[in-house]
């Protein structure tokens, strides 16, 4: 019988040679990135939010909901999906529409979602 190393042993599991960067669950290989953009910077980008560190502190908040869930700052927005933001007098409820390459004009930040809901925030409820 053959023996094996412990790095023999990763890399075959794993399909990396040295295996360590898949050994970590949630933890993309080297090189690989994931489709979508950071949500706190998918809010400033298209203006809804106006500071990276307000959008920041309104997710950890719960203020922000991504389909439905309460999401962290770092999660990835993808086209179709569904942001709902409770601002102070109101919430807004927003589709993804695309996904913005780099600055993105004033004029042009309405091209990267939809208005699903628009509404004065209830306060008795």
């Amino acid at each position: 019988m053959e023996k094996r190393s412990r790095d023999d042993e990763t890399r075959l599991s794993t399909g990396v040679p040295g295996g360590r960067a898949s050994l970590v669950p949630g933890v993309a290989p080297r090189g690989w990135t994931q489709p979508g953009m950071r949500l706190d910077v998918y809010l400033t980008k298209t203006g809804l939010i106006k500071h990276r560190a307000d959008a920041k502190v309104a997710c950890d908040r719960g203020a922000v909901t991504l389909d439905g869930l309460e999401v962290k700052p770092a999660r990835r927005v993808c086209e179709g999906q569904r942001i709902r933001i409770l601002y102070p007098r109101r919430v807004l409820e927003v589709e993804v529409m695309g996904i913005p390459e780099g600055p993105v004009r004033k004029s042009e930040r309405t091209d990267y979602y939809r208005v699903l809901e628009e509404r004065r925030r209830d306060w008795d409820a």
